[in-house]
């Protein structure tokens, strides 16, 4: 990864911590996460659940990560 470009991701990562506590991370993710799994009238093919439910696990683990 470029300097500029890893400077510039640490800057986005520090106003993201900045702005959200890990509660509110965590709980807006699991909303999103939710709203898309429930959504009867745009229900997903079992694959795109599966890979989103992956995305999810590894995304509430970054934040894990970050906090």
């Amino acid at each position: 990864m470029r300097k500029e470009k890893l400077g510039s991701a640490f800057f986005n990562i520090e106003h993201f911590v900045k702005s959200y506590t890990k509660v509110e991370s965590k709980t807006l993710l699991w909303r999103l996460f939710k709203l898309s799994i429930l959504d009867k009238r745009n229900a997903m093919p079992k694959d795109e659940l599966k890979d989103l439910a992956v995305f999810y696990e590894k995304l509430n683990k970054v934040l894990d990560d970050i906090y």
